[in-house]
């Protein structure tokens, strides 16, 4: 997993965007007014609303994810979260 960690309003959706054109991938983004906007300025790209993507029977595979920390509080609304940790997959590998 890759993450894009810079400032608000510095390309971090366009470069998603230019991924899902790429790797024919969606993104899941936090709501489905903001679906639209982003499928009519990157027509190629394809959007899901995190509100679809919970409901859908057939998920993808793969995803990208825009604006993940507001999605994970929705996951733990009732909760703040004070931190988080990830680890790659190249740490889980069997040897």
């Amino acid at each position: 997993m890759k993450i894009i960690d810079m400032p608000r309003g510095t390309g971090k959706t366009f470069q998603l965007a230019a991924l899902s054109e790429k790797l024919n991938i969606p993104i899941i983004v936090w709501d489905d007014a903001l679906t639209r906007m982003l499928q009519l300025r990157y027509p190629r790209a394809q959007f899901i609303s995190y509100n679809k993507y919970c409901k859908m029977r057939d998920k993808p595979r793969k995803i990208l994810v825009d604006e993940f920390p507001q999605i994970l509080q929705d996951v733990f609304s009732n909760s703040e979260i004070v931190a988080t940790t990830y680890s790659s997959e190249k740490y889980y590998v069997e040897k």
